[in-house]
């Protein structure tokens, strides 16, 4: 019975060796990191669902290229359903920070973050015609997007910075993040406000806001500027 104990131990630490386990489980990367293409297909939802930093650009065709050691690469996974790609791990990385993941698509109208993520734009700036971006557990994100329609999703700590125009906004905000804007001017904007962090914006005709849960709430705009706040926080013109 010791016999086979010893065994089974024997063998569990070759296989975590083997793997590069640290002692919570997670996979290290080991090697010198190396760039990889893959093969994907166009899709206009796109999922990230896994602690890396990513950079999203518009490319003329699909682009998926994943930057590691060598021995992570099998665990970043690719699915798709429908019109969405999930980018997502397969096991529990350590130091995701050496994960580079650059992901290109002619065209989208969706980003969700689920995940403790950077995701910045990268290139000329994204222009298309309506854009739903919502953002989990992300720990920055920074768009360069030009768009008709665009709605933000927010419900984490994430600090999230917009540049580029749209016409308009409709924004929700209920976690401990802040949205960064002034760059990013809209001409009517609908926010609901419900966090603790700090949400700028420029806005050149129409602001209606619901601002709770100590929010600040600071814009740009013509002083003809239409406002119509309800709830807590605090709203500040910015000059």
């Amino acid at each position: 019975m010791m016999k086979l104990f010893r065994l089974f131990i024997i063998t569990m630490a070759f296989g975590a060796s083997a793997l590069m386990l640290n002692s919570c489980g997670c996979v290290i990367g080991k090697g010198p990191v190396a760039r990889v293409e893959r093969a994907i297909e166009p899709a206009t939802q796109l999922v990230i669902d896994v602690p890396a930093e990513v950079i999203l650009s518009q490319t003329d065709k699909p682009l998926l290229a994943i930057t590691t050691h060598p021995n992570l690469q099998q665990y970043i996974k690719v699915s798709r359903s429908g019109d969405k790609i999930t980018l997502k791990s397969s096991r529990c990385i350590e130091n995701a920070g050496n994960v580079i993941i650059e992901l290109g698509m002619p065209d989208f109208t969706s980003l969700n973050i689920k995940v403790p993520a950077k995701v910045r734009t990268a290139g000329k700036r994204i222009d298309v015609e309506k854009f739903e971006l919502n953002v989990g557990d992300a720990l920055a994100v920074s768009l360069n997007i030009s768009t008709i329609d665009m709605v933000v999703n927010m419900s984490g700590p994430a600090n999230l910075m917009l540049n580029g125009f749209s016409r308009s906004l409709r924004l929700s905000q209920q976690g401990k993040g802040q949205v960064r804007a002034i760059g990013f001017p809209v001409s009517t904007a609908e926010c609901i406000l419900k966090g603790p962090g700090i949400t700028q914006l420029q806005v050149q005709k129409t602001l209606q806001a619901e601002v709770a849960g100590g929010t600040l709430l600071e814009y740009l705009g013509a002083p003809g500027i239409k406002t119509t706040i309800s709830g807590e926080g605090k709203v500040t013109q910015l000059k």
